[in-house]
């Protein structure tokens, strides 16, 4: 048993954390969860370098699904979860959006100001 982290929903007291746990204790700060009213699939392409054992790296890149819940303007995101299939990551979405009581929808952030010309 070592450390291990995750995300904690609470539907009954409405109130969400990503918490880090080290022999079965958990700690993390508490966020009210009525900022947030979505849920939305993101597909992220993620990419990192791998060092070789013969000194060269090589870069490695990944296509994950992430479910996250979003507040009004989708400029904040709370990552539930990274998933490594849509099929996965669409019935984690639908999941956690009857738990809390949010829709599910596609990510369109609203532009905070308008643009210059």
């Amino acid at each position: 048993m070592g450390y291990t982290g995750g995300v904690e929903l609470d539907a009954e007291g409405k109130r969400l954390r990503e918490y880090s746990a080290l022999f079965g204790l958990r700690w993390g700060a508490w966020q009210p969860s009525e900022k947030f009213k979505h849920v939305s699939v993101l597909h992220v392409r993620r990419s990192r370098t791998v060092q070789g054992r013969a000194g060269g790296s090589t870069a490695v890149q990944e296509l994950n699904h992430d479910v996250c819940i979003l507040n009004g303007t989708h400029r904040k995101k709370f990552l539930v979860k990274s998933c490594d299939t849509t099929t996965e990551a669409e019935g984690l979405a639908i999941d956690v959006a009857l738990k809390l009581g949010y829709d599910v929808v596609r990510f369109a952030p609203q532009p905070i100001r308008e643009r210059r010309r």
